[in-house]
């Protein structure tokens, strides 16, 4: 069987360069560029709030400025079953 089974997606590095789109770096060799729009809570941040971003557990990324907490499921497409948030809504 080819392609890529059973390999656990490990972000090691967030690329914010661009302002229309965010690229993940995997531990695996993927390179995985999402356009910012599917995440409205990142697209209002200003350029330089991007950079502050933290990666943990390898799966889950947020930003200093930004109370959510996205799965890296989200960015490959199952974003139903991965949505985090550090606030409650109001």
């Amino acid at each position: 069987m080819n392609g890529i089974y059973h390999i656990r997606p490990a972000i090691t590095h967030i690329d914010t360069q661009h302002p229309e789109t965010l690229s993940f770096m995997l531990a695996d060799g993927r390179n995985i560029r999402v356009p910012v729009r599917y995440f409205p809570s990142i697209q209002a941040l200003t350029a330089e709030e991007r950079t502050h971003w933290t990666v943990m557990d390898d799966e889950l990324f947020t930003f200093a400025a930004c109370d959510d907490i996205f799965h890296i499921e989200q960015v490959l497409g199952k974003e139903a079953e991965y949505a985090y948030r550090f606030a409650e809504e109001g």
